[in-house]
């Protein structure tokens, strides 16, 4: 830093090493105010410096600035011009514009000369056109009002400087000299005593001015001092409306006429004599302005010599302020950031600021802009305190800069600020406290957490710094954090800020880091005040990326390196893993655990194996056909983990497990198959539980087994087969396919398909698909019924069968298609569409779909099926009329007679749905015969569609001939009635005409219109059409019953098309529901003859027509002439609705006529109806038996010639009864081409004989049941298979599974588990299990029953001795009842001991030859004697602070190993303790990697940086030895991870209990637990070693896992991992407190399940080395530098309270830390230690002393001792001279060898020397050989 005076730069401090920080504070510094001071920053690098770099300077302003004043201020209106003086700093006197900040201005108002002012503005800037410009020294600016000149207002103006420090300047402006001061009239005045009065002498002066406030809430006062009047009326007022305010012109000027004394506005009112008034009793409020106003009439004064006339005088007083409380305080802080600044560097100013306070000002009646009169601070050690600077008056301002003070470091500062207000209240407001701070934090010594060693990102870096800095004045204000590449380095990430102990850079932040690459993490402290300290960290290397993997592979030895799959010895499991690697980290160490999953620990739990690379596990037990997977994770330095695991192997000695095979490609397995070019099968449940399936092959023959079809063939694992073959199969012959499946360990078994048959022919139509015209058809194609629809048809296939149809009904344009379609199986014939809705008049389609067994379909369709339920409209004849219609229906030639030619027309005869086809005629001589006919036959006419007649329709005309030619006047009777395409006719149309002759044989056919009743029914034909209303007066006779009458039989029908006899028999229930039918025959040959019939229809029980007809409305009887058949549809009924009911009989009857007065009535036996077929059960079903005692349903029977068929409670019908069932057994459901049986409906269980049934097909039982209406349902069986051979055995294992157990620990609990069972043929339907002391036997547990369970559990009665094993036995039961093999397990033993725990804790000798190296000497690189070597390996031997664990000696292994072959013994224990440290080269290193390789370990140590001492390490180890001779190889991972080894030992760890302890003060030898604990501690590393011995005699140990914790068999640090059936662990990582207890914790398990817990005694934690101080030379607590003895004596302090001290050793050397002189040599004394030097030590040589101490931790302490110089020989004085110096009391000098002062002599030497240097010497003097003064000790300088 330099400084400039006069133009010329000097250095003020010399250059300070910065680091690479890119700001600094300089502190205690003396600066000179007006000096210029700038900054110089070199850029270095480790080759030089750049050139230097200079900031532009700043200058040191003490001092506020100066200006001769204000020159100018006029005021013009509101115009206000001014002009003043420049300002400039008076240390130096430079230019304004370098110093000046801001300039401001105010108006203030000054009552007296000298006087305090009050502010009437607040300051307001200065500007040029909106901008800051200091540079100015004039101003023209606006006033907001015109200011009245009744007081003095001075103009200020004020300077500020850039650092805050502030002068003002004023000048008087208006109203400050007595000509331009204009007087007020009325003046307001406040009494000295609150609530006190004023009082004003006549006549006397009135000197105080103007009052603005009053502090007073009940009193106000005024004087008018200038006034003579006398009399003066008063008014108090107040009034928002008042517009006058102090010291500016009013808006308005009030006088006491404004306002009545009864007005609001008004307070009080009065008159007085005075000229003053005291107002008292006001209720005042705060912040309001109140005014008095008088009035003084005008008067005249009398004198004595003249007369003076004062004019009336109006007027009010500016008004004053009522304020009865102190000012609102503000904030109060000191620094420019309000609420943020606290602490300060600076040791002399303090800068404070506060908000404004508040008062009065606030309710806007105030004529100032603030209610405060001025501001004062004070400053102090304590708030509120003034000790260091009382308070300071500063005006209206919101800061003030406190110079000139003396402020102590780490003191905290209060400054208050005291506002006081125009009526003299006052407030005071205290800042928080400032601290001053003069240092930079403190680094503690802490390190830098980066989070260990490697970081894993590439883009983020984290670190933290908790208890790194700490400041103990203002504390730590902000951190600011950075990355680089090298230590206090920012290349990688710059400075990033920070108020966190922690930090993470930022995500969107790329650091880009590189793997391999070092990292350091700089962190600057910044204190409060900004100071700021650094510390970098130590490197952290970037690691991202995951270790390259290897591969792992199953193998069956330790030396094996091929990868397996499969194997057959199931007690023994391994793996190797080559191939893992990391180039930057390393790889650390590998995990592995072995199960039945990649995650899985079934057989070894995750273990730790160091860096081995194989293992290899023995007398375990493998399950047979499971998946066993070694799982390796291999993790490198950074904790990067990959994992990678083996394809696994599979334990495996059995094959295949047979599953179903089918033919064909379908779901389903096919007995036919229509193409005769392909093959085709698939198959199910194939698999092998323990390999898994490799391979198939399959194929065809003509006999089970054969290929002659189809050569074996191929096939990967699949379920399905297709092939195309050049030869065509033959037909009708049957084919077998056959599999044959292999597991992957080459096992194979071999299945045959039931076969099949090639059939490449669809089935044969034999009879189209057609209407049974046996119900509701009259004629062919054609149905009356509604409600039901019978198909027919036949299909036959002879080779593969019928085995299912589809039959569907629908229409031409399949608009009514509304009938559901079916399925049936089989070969049914026929079907009954029931309850369905046919369209009346629609035709419909039957539809057969027939496929035969190899999928062939044939498709039958009927003829067109009309449908009609409704007969013709009946019509009229058209004959003339004189009907009032003038009606038109006669044609010209019609209804006239020609001879014996009747010639007839007739219209009106209609069907809507189906047309009419044909007219039925007769004619008679009485109503409704044909006697006039040939044949005494109705005659039948043909529909013609060729004369419409309007809308009647169709005029019929026809020529009937008659037997006889018409005779005039004859009367005929004509009857016409219309039939439509279905066979349904209508009512009669009957007619009586009488020939009227025109010529002599012809003439006109005229209705008789007027007629005489017929019959005694009163039938005639000129009734209205279906009524009776000829009244007959004869009596009708009933003639049923007598003699000379044909007697008749009436049958119910529902086939039409049978009416005559014998073929007529009756029913009783009809599928109709819309339909009654009958027909009858005489019974007798003898007797009269009816001559015509009549019909009707009833509900039996109730009367005729009831629930039929509308017997209201339409005739009950129906006349049908000479026919013998009734036919009534529901649709002819003029009922709505009608539909038979099951529940109802329905009768028909029949009324026939003998003649026209006798009659006999005869009834059917009536006929219900019944639509629906048997219903079928949901509970029970058709069933095989396996006999016929038997009553459960089979799927698989032993029988392949019969089978018994039940079928109980399948069928029931509530309306019609079964009337027969038939059963038959087929290969598909419904079929019959095995067998059929008819049974009656009685029989409910049959047995089918003469069968040949084959154990591959699948057999259904198929039961009719039909009904007595004819209807039928079928029903069928779950369908059955034929099996006759046992179940094939699997296997049985002992245990609950889900592996074999080898041994229990219950001895009263037996268990198995059993798999692999099964049968081909059927299923197993349960298991038996035993239990015995040998394989098959039952002595303990008889066989019982357990179901389908594969696992059963039993209590025995008695408990098992111990060693006992038992065998469970296993049969399996199929679901034909056959019986398999027992299948025993291999026996379980009982066990019911856990294993024992052994002391082994006699350590043997150490069997290393060199074990720490001294048998070598000197350094080189070389290998140590007795050791070998790789890579690079120094011999060294330790001098300084470098020195050995033990001896001298120690080895640096920059790179590679050393070992050593020891002799051992195999299968016995040995512990490896060998100690590590840093190396010197490692300081910004954090760890360093080593390895130990030994018999079955290969485990990574981590080797910290030294630290102040504890730079030795120690690390313990333990290996079984596998053979006669072990090598213990220690060395370095990688090239860069050197460090130093020594005091390496190997002993045999042997049985016995701990000795005696040999050394009380020693942790350890308190401790009596069977178990070794080593606990090593570094900072934040730590690592437990822990050692035990356990054994079983009766069944072996299985695994060993360990926990450690903070607490007996807790698991804080550390939860149970296993680690095999090591009996030792280590486990590193753990970050442990200083003083914690560790406890191990080990389960031993043996096979029976039983585990032993062995517990460590608890180990503190040490993590301080021994607390080594006060190291002296001498023996006194005093340190000698020089000595004359030989003997050398050290004395020191040492102490640890956790571990204590357990030895010290010294050396010493004439260097601090060498051994020159004498090595590390162990003291008897842990305080003391003397030698005698040898002659290598001469004259004037430095000794210094070096002792370690060890605490029991194995944690070292060093002190180096400030030295001791032999001295053996005494100073030289050959050339020394001695004079006396003499002194003068005058000018004159004295002459030599004499003076006048008797008091003093002085004296001079030199010459004398020594090697050593002067100490001191003695000075005395003799007179006459004779000391006249002892000698004086004067220490030399």
């Amino acid at each position: 830093m330099t400084f400039t005076l006069r133009s010329q730069w000097a250095e003020f401090r010399e250059a300070t090493d910065i680091g690479r920080v890119s700001h600094v504070i300089a502190t205690n510094l003396h600066l000179e105010p007006g000096h210029t001071y700038r900054a110089i920053v070199k850029f270095c690098h480790p080759d030089g410096c750049f050139e230097p770099l200079y900031s532009d300077g700043v200058t040191i302003t003490p001092d506020a600035p100066v200006s001769r004043g204000i020159t100018s201020a006029t005021v013009s209106g509101t115009n206000l011009t001014f002009s003043w003086s420049p300002f400039a700093d008076p240390s130096r006197m430079s230019p304004p514009a370098s110093i000046l900040h801001q300039l401001a201005w105010t108006l203030l108002i000054r009552h007296s000369q000298g006087g305090s002012t009050e502010h009437l503005y607040p300051w307001k800037k200065i500007t040029n056109d909106g901008r800051n410009d200091v540079s100015m020294n004039s101003c023209t600016t606006r006033l907001s009002e015109q200011l009245e000149t009744s007081s003095c207002v001075v103009l200020a103006l004020r300077a500020y400087i850039e650092v805050g420090l502030y002068s003002t300047i004023t000048r008087p402006l208006r109203g400050c000299d007595v000509t331009s001061k204009v007087k007020l009239t009325v003046l307001d005045a406040v009494a000295e005593k609150l609530h006190g009065d004023i009082q004003l002498q006549k006549n006397a002066i009135w000197e105080i001015p103007d009052r603005e406030y009053t502090p007073s809430a009940s009193t106000l006062s005024a004087v008018w001092p200038d006034l003579r009047h006398g009399t003066y009326l008063w008014k108090v007022v107040s009034s928002d409306v008042i517009r006058r305010r102090a010291y500016v012109q009013p808006e308005t000027a009030p006088d006491y006429t404004d306002f009545d004394c009864s007005a609001p506005e008004v307070m009080a009112c009065g008159v007085t004599q005075n000229n003053f008034v005291n107002v008292r009793g006001l209720s005042l409020n705060e912040g309001q302005r109140y005014y008095i106003c008088i009035l003084a009439n005008a008067t005249d004064l009398e004198f004595e010599k003249f007369t003076q006339h004062l004019e009336q005088n109006s007027e009010c007083s500016n008004g004053i302020v009522v304020d009865t409380t102190p000012p609102t305080a503000g904030q109060v802080w000191v620094g420019s950031h309000r609420n943020h600044w606290r602490y300060q560097i600076d040791r002399s100013q303090l800068n404070i600021y506060w908000s404004s306070f508040i008062d009065v000002e606030i309710y806007g009646h105030s004529s100032h802009h603030t209610g405060v009169l001025k501001y004062a601070y004070a400053i102090g050690t304590s708030p509120g305190g003034v000790d260091i600077r009382d308070y300071v008056d500063v005006g209206i301002t919101n800061m003030a800069v406190a110079t000139g003070l003396t402020l102590q470091d780490g003191r905290t500062y209060f400054v208050s600020v005291r506002a006081t207000d125009h009526v003299g209240k006052s407030t005071t407001a205290q800042s928080p406290g400032v601290t001053v701070d003069v240092t930079p934090p403190d680094v503690t010594g802490a390190s830098i957490d980066v989070g260990g060693a490697y970081t894993t990102e590439r883009n983020e870096m984290s670190a933290s710094w908790k208890g790194v800095f700490v400041d103990a004045e203002s504390g730590i204000d902000n951190y600011r954090w950075c990355l680089g590449s090298k230590p206090g380095y920012c290349d990688i990430m710059s400075y990033v800020k920070t108020p966190d102990l922690k930090a993470s850079s930022k995500p969107n932040v790329e650091l880009t880091l590189t793997d391999g690459h070092p990292v350091y993490v700089t962190v600057q402290a910044v204190n409060r005040v900004g100071l700021t300290a650094v510390l970098t960290s130590k490197a952290v290397i970037v690691d991202a990326s995951d270790p390259f993997t290897g591969d792992v592979y199953d193998v069956t030895s330790v030396t094996g390196t091929t990868d397996i799959d499969y194997t057959t010895i199931s007690s023994e499991i391994g793996a190797v893993w080559p191939g893992f690697h990391d180039p930057h980290s390393h790889v650390t160490g590998y995990s592995v655990n072995i199960g039945k999953c990649p995650t899985c620990g079934d057989i070894l739990e995750r273990s730790e194996v160091g860096l081995s690379t194989n293992i290899h596990l023995s007398h375990v037990t493998l399950e047979h056909g499971v998946t066993y997977y070694t799982t390796v994770e291999a993790c490198n330095g950074a904790g990067i983990c990959v994992t990678v695991t083996s394809d696994g192997v599979i334990p495996d000695t059995s094959p295949p497990v047979s599953g179903d095979l089918f033919d064909g490609i379908s779901a389903e397995d096919i007995d036919y198959q229509s193409s005769r070019s392909t093959l085709s099968a698939h198959w199910l449940n194939f698999h092998d539980p323990e390999s898994g399936l490799w391979y198939m092959e399959w194929s065809v023959g003509t006999s089970p087994g054969a290929s002659d079809i189809l050569a074996p063939t191929r096939l990967h694992v699949a379920d399905e087969a297709t092939t195309t073959l050049k030869q065509p199969l033959p037909r009708r012959k049957k084919l077998y396919t056959t599999l044959k499946v292999f597991n992957k360990a080459g096992l194979s078994i071999e299945t045959t398909s039931n076969g099949f048959t090639v059939d490449d022919t669809p089935p044969v139509e034999t009879s189209r698909a057609s209407l049974n015209r046996k119900f509701g058809s009259l004629k062919p194609n054609t149905q009356i019924w509604k409600s039901s629809l019978n198909v027919l048809w036949k299909m036959s296939d002879p080779d593969s069968s019928v085995v299912e149809q589809f039959v569907s009904v629908t229409t031409r344009d399949s608009i009514h298609h509304n009938v559901p379609a079916v399925k049936l199986y089989g070969d049914e014939q026929e079907y009954t569409f029931s309850n369905v809705s046919l369209v009346d008049g629609e035709i419909y389609y039957a539809k057969v779909i027939a496929c035969n067994g190899a999928r062939l379909c044939t498709t039958s369709v009927s003829e067109g099926i009309l449908v009609s339920f409704s007969p013709p409209v009946s019509g009229a004849f058209a004959v003339e009329t004189e009907h009032a219609a003038t009606l038109t229906r006669h044609r010209i030639g019609w209804m006239t007679y020609n001879g014996a030619t009747l010639r007839l027309a007739w219209l009106g005869f209609s069907d809507a749905h189906c047309d009419v086809t044909t007219y039925y005629v007769t004619a008679g001589k009485t109503i409704g015969a044909s006697d006039l006919l040939s044949g005494n036959k109705p005659v039948t006419i043909a529909h013609i569609v060729d004369d419409q007649h309007g809308d009647e329709g169709f005029v019929q005309k026809a020529e009937v001939s008659v037997t006889s030619a018409v005779q005039q006047n004859q009367n005929i009777y004509v009857s016409i009635w219309a039939e439509n395409k279905v066979g349904l006719v209508s009512s009669r149309l009957h007619g009586t005409f009488t020939a009227v002759p025109s010529q002599s044989a012809a003439g006109t056919l005229a209705l008789v219109r007027r007629c005489q009743p017929v019959t005694c029914e009163g039938h005639c034909t000129c009734a209205p059409h279906g009524q009776l209303t000829c009244k007959s007066t004869k009596a009708c006779i009933d003639v049923k019953g007598k003699s000379g009458y044909q007697k008749l039989s009436v049958y119910d029908i529902e086939d039409y098309t049978v009416t005559a006899a014998p073929s007529v028999s009756d029913v009783d229930f009809t599928r109709a529901q819309c339909a009654l039918a009958a027909t009858w025959r005489p019974t007798t040959t003898t007797g009269k003859a009816p001559d015509r019939y009549e019909w009707g229809v009833g509900v039996e029980g109730e009367p005729m027509g009831q629930e039929l007809l509308n017997v209201a409305k339409e005739p009950l009887w129906r006349e049908i002439g000479h026919t013998n058949m009734a036919l009534f549809t529901t649709a002819s009924s003029r009922m709505l609705d009608v539909t038979l009911q099951t529940h109802r009989k329905y009768l028909v009857y029949v009324r026939a006529w003998y003649d026209a007065d006798s009659y006999a009535v005869y009834v059917t036996d009536g006929v219900k109806t019944d639509s629906t077929p048997p219903s079928l059960s949901r509970s029970y079903k058709v069933a095989e038996l396996q006999s016929d005692t038997s009553t459960s349903d089979v799927d698989f029977r032993t029988s392949t010639s019969n089978v018994t068929v039940t079928w109980r409670n399948v069928f029931r019908d509530t309306n019609a009864a079964i009337e027969r069932y038939a059963v038959s057994v087929s290969k598909t459901l419904g079929g019959r081409d095995l067998t059929e049986k008819q049974v009656t409906s009685s029989v409910t269980k049959t047995t089918l004989t003469g069968l040949t049934l084959d154990t591959r097909d699948v057999y259904y039982s198929t039961v009719v049941a039909y009904n007595e209406a004819g209807l039928l349902r079928s029903a069928y069986s779950d369908g059955f298979r034929v099996d006759v051979t046992a179940p094939l055995t699997g296997r049985v294992w002992d245990g609950q599974g889900l592996s074999d157990q080898d041994y229990s620990s219950d001895n009263r609990t037996v268990s198995a588990w059993w798999r692999g069972f099964s049968d081909d043929e059927s299923y197993i339907d349960h298991y038996e299990w035993c239990v015995g002391t040998g394989p098959s036997k039952q002595d303990i547990v008889t066989c019982r029953n357990v179901g389908l369970h594969t696992r059963s559990t039993t209590q025995l009665s008695a408990a098992q001795l111990p060693g006992t094993r038992l065998f469970s036995t296993v049969y399996a039961i199929n679901g034909a009842g056959l019986k398999s093999d027992g299948v025993s397990s291999d026996g379980l033993v009982m066990d019911s001991t856990p294993p024992a725990i052994l002391h082994k804790f006699r350590l043997g000798p150490n069997l290393l030859k060199n074990p720490s190296f001294e048998d070598d000497s000197g350094t080189r690189e070389a290998a140590p004697k007795d050791w070998g070597a790789m890579g690079k390996v120094f011999v060294t031997k330790g001098a300084g602070v470098l020195s050995a664990s033990h001896g001298q000696m120690f080895v640096d292994i920059v790179s590679g190993c050393v070992k050593q072959n020891v002799a051992t013994e195999t299968l016995k224990k040995y512990r490896v303790t060998f100690y590590v440290r840093a190396p010197d080269t490692a300081r910004f290193h954090s760890q360093q990697l080593g390895y130990v390789r030994l018999p079955e370990v290969h485990a990574v140590f981590v080797v910290l940086s030294a630290t102040s001492g504890e730079p030795w390490q120690k690390h313990v180890h333990y290996f079984m030895a596998d053979d006669s001779v072990s090598t213990v190889n220690i060395g370095a991972v990688g090239h860069k991870t050197g460090f130093l080894l020594d005091n390496v030992s190997v002993q045999e760890v042997g049985l016995g209990r701990r000795g005696p302890a040999t050394d009380l003060r020693d942790p350890v030898s308190s401790h009596v637990q069977p178990m070794h604990v080593h606990v090593t501690s570094r900072g934040s590393y730590t690592a437990v070693t822990a050692a035990w011995d356990v054994e079983d005699p009766e069944s072996p140990v299985t695994g060993h896992s360990w926990a450690v914790g903070t607490v007996r068999g807790g698991v804080q640090l550390q939860i149970f991992r296993s680690v095999g059936l090591q009996t030792y662990a280590r486990a590193s990582a753990h970050f442990l407190q200083h003083g914690t207890e560790v406890h191990v914790t080990v389960v031993a398990e043996n096979a029976a399940g039983l585990r032993t817990a062995i517990y460590s005694d608890p180990f503190k934690v040490d993590l301080t080395p021994p607390d080594l101080c006060c190291l002296v030379d001498g023996d006194s607590r005093k340190d000698v530098s020089y000595q004359m003895s030989r003997t050398l004596n050290v004395t020191w302090i040492v102490k640890d309270p956790e571990s204590d001290v357990k030895y010290c050793e010294w050396a010493l050397g004439k260097s601090p830390g060498s051994q020159e002189v004498q090595p590390f040599t162990r003291t008897t004394s842990l305080s003391t230690a003397s030698v005698a030097l040898d002659a290598s030590v001469s004259h004037g040589e430095t000794v210094f002393s070096v002792v370690h101490c060890f605490n029991y931790a194995g944690l070292q302490s060093t002190l180096v001792s400030s030295g001791v110089v032999m001295v053996t020989t005494p100073p030289d004085v050959s050339m020394a001279t001695l004079s006396v110096i003499t002194s003068s009391p005058s000018y004159y000098s004295s002459r030599d060898n004499h003076q006048s002062d008797r008091d003093r002599l002085y004296f001079g030497w030199h010459g004398i020397g020594d090697q050593c240097g002067i100490y001191g010497y003695e000075v005395g003097s003799i007179y006459r050989h004779t000391y006249v003064h002892s000698f004086l000790e004067i220490v030399a300088f």
